[in-house]
């Protein structure tokens, strides 16, 4: 989970394809105070019980959309074949795009 933390230049802003129960964005979202933290979710229901259940909150820079990934970063492939994208795991991948 804190594999991004790692790197020595911190990403502006994250991508994570996947929400589940919310923790790693809302973990992200703590420790990494100055990125702009995007959350894919294809299923709007996930969001909404992540929101009712566990107390998932967006903010200006922590937001979440309900989302089949592959259409969201349709408009972003020549952007991302440009830039470094790190794969930290099969549900999140986070994007550096300066």
């Amino acid at each position: 989970m804190t594999i991004a933390t790692i790197y020595p230049q911190a990403p502006r802003k994250i991508l994570m394809l996947g929400l589940g129960g919310g923790s790693i964005s809302t973990y992200l979202g703590r420790f990494m105070p100055d990125a702009a933290i995007t959350t894919v979710e294809i299923d709007p229901g996930v969001i909404t019980a992540a929101k009712t259940y566990f107390g998932l909150r967006e903010s200006e820079r922590v937001r979440y959309r309900a989302v089949d990934g592959r259409v969201f970063l349709k408009p972003w492939q020549r952007t991302l074949r440009s830039h470094r994208a790190r794969c930290l795991s099969r549900r999140l991948c986070a994007v550096s795009i300066s």
